[in-house]
């Protein structure tokens, strides 16, 4: 079984080597890296390149401009190799030796050929200690759960190369960077929209924590509340362009709840009843009453 797991890379120089080794070094499976590296300025290239050198056959790494995470990783889609499976990496976490050979047997489980693995983490501190877990275990598995807050972490995913060529339609967006939906969020929304996705209790990865860390989980009070401002008030229409460019691109292919769907988000800001309506819509939970609140009001604000 070829797994091609993508990596995008920013002045990781502190923890790359690591998180390379926990990636090359998984159990019973064929273990194929691509990592982009986004315009770095330290030693990350540097220490890639040495990698490279000890496990020429495992490494493909590429040089690009500065774009930002999200659209690094879109375009590491076009320069994946051909694989049965595929999977995202950030550059300073630590996997468990059996985290992708535990993905894809769960994965071929599903008889949908558009199909994604998620799994739960531990959040650690740079020491290692557990400071906190992202269970996924009790998150409804719909895409009315995935549109209202995207629970999922990108460094879990598993894919299969269905779900991967669905969501290289995706791969070209030129949007702002407030509009600009992260590419975990392409390819999980593919997956909801299209095909299956297995929500796994287990945690297989220690999402090591630093304090320049983009996301915030435990991270402090200050970093959760910002992180939150910014969802609803600087993040802007990211649900309504995917929902909309999921039934230009995918259209055929859409599950039928999931085209139902989608049509309410793609549409609802042209009537006042629509937007009732999709505040009203019972799927539009995520077992976080917060999170869940936050996505109603960016409904009434027209941000959605």
């Amino acid at each position: 079984m070829n797994i091609e797991i993508l990596m995008s890379t920013y002045n990781g120089m502190d923890n790359i080597e690591r998180q390379i080794e926990t990636v090359l070094r998984q159990e019973n499976v064929d273990i194929h890296l691509t990592v982009r590296d986004d315009g770095s300025s330290d030693k990350t290239v540097e220490i890639i390149k040495k990698l490279q050198g000890l496990y020429p056959e495992q490494i493909t790494l590429y040089c690009g401009k500065n774009v930002g995470y999200r659209k690094s990783f879109l375009q590491l889609l076009n320069l994946a190799e051909d694989a049965d499976y595929y999977g995202f990496s950030d550059q300073d976490d630590i996997w468990k030796p059996n985290k992708i050979h535990r993905a894809v047997e769960c994965l071929e489980k599903l008889e949908n050929p558009i199909k994604l693995y998620a799994s739960s983490l531990d959040i650690t501190d740079s020491q290692l200690n557990v400071i906190g877990c992202n269970d996924i275990s009790k998150m409804p598995n719909t895409i009315g759960s995935y549109f209202t807050r995207s629970r999922l972490a990108g460094c879990t995913f598993v894919f299969s190369h269905k779900c991967k060529k669905l969501a290289q339609k995706f791969v070209d967006m030129d949007l702002p960077t407030d509009r600009m939906p992260d590419h975990d969020f392409v390819v999980g929304s593919c997956a909801f929209a299209c095909g299956s996705v297995y929500l796994d209790s287990e945690r297989l990865i220690c999402h090591v924590r630093y304090p320049n860390s983009v996301t915030s989980g435990g991270n402090g009070l200050m970093k959760r509340i910002k992180t939150e401002w910014n969802i609803v008030f600087r993040r802007k229409e990211i649900r309504l362009t995917m929902a909309r460019e999921l039934i230009n691109y995918c259209g055929p292919l859409l599950n039928p709840d999931a085209k139902a769907f989608l049509s309410e988000v793609a549409n609802y800001k042209k009537k006042w009843n629509n937007r009732l309506k999709l505040m009203l819509n019972t799927n539009m939970k995520t077992g976080i009453l917060l999170c869940d609140l936050e996505q109603k009001v960016k409904i009434l604000a027209g941000t959605y």
